[in-house]
């Protein structure tokens, strides 16, 4: 009988990891504290529209009336098995203009995205092929650029000096000029 207390005990405590396991894979980070509108933000892969599961992120709220001192900073984390990256609490509503959330590729304390703009514009050019060449654990990087014409958010262990290539011929700018 004594074992079989013990053995009850340890598939109670096993069933209670698990769910703890399932809790924490499943919960988002908040990013935000300040505010009354929610909203549950993933990251797309800018070819096919599909959530990028398990990818590494940067994202950050550029809404000039938020002045939550959390968006001061950047959020990094890694999307869960659905593509999600946060839930964002803010003042206001946000839209996808509010705030900027991509890949972020390479590892260390500098970096930096892009926003690629049509010529003497600020239209967004999505879809637009652009080469990254810089330093760090990823020297080049191939890119499409999202529905809001950025770049992913591109990382190094030191500061150093990165270059862009835009492929203008496949950009709808191209066509307009």
């Amino acid at each position: 009988m004594n074992a079989f207390k013990w053995l009850l005990v340890v598939v109670l405590l096993a069933i209670i990891g698990g769910g703890g396991y399932w809790y924490y894979k499943n919960t988002l980070p908040t990013y935000g504290s300040e505010g009354t509108f929610e909203i549950t933000v993933g990251l797309l892969e800018p070819k096919t529209n599909q959530p990028m599961a398990d990818t590494p992120f940067y994202l950050v709220v550029t809404k000039d009336t938020e002045t939550d001192p959390a968006f001061h900073k950047p959020l990094f984390g890694v999307t869960d098995s659905t593509g999600r990256a946060a839930k964002i609490v803010s003042k206001t509503q946000l839209n996808a203009n509010d705030y900027v959330l991509v890949q972020k590729v390479g590892q260390g304390e500098y970096g930096k995205y892009f926003a690629l703009l049509g010529t003497g514009n600020s239209i967004p050019l999505p879809n637009t092929d652009y080469v990254i060449t810089g330093c760090g654990d990823i020297p080049e990087y191939k890119g499409v650029s999202n529905r809001q014409g950025y770049t992913v958010y591109y990382a190094a262990n030191q500061a150093c000096n990165i270059k862009m290539s835009i492929n203008w011929g496949s950009t709808l700018d191209n066509l307009l000029h």
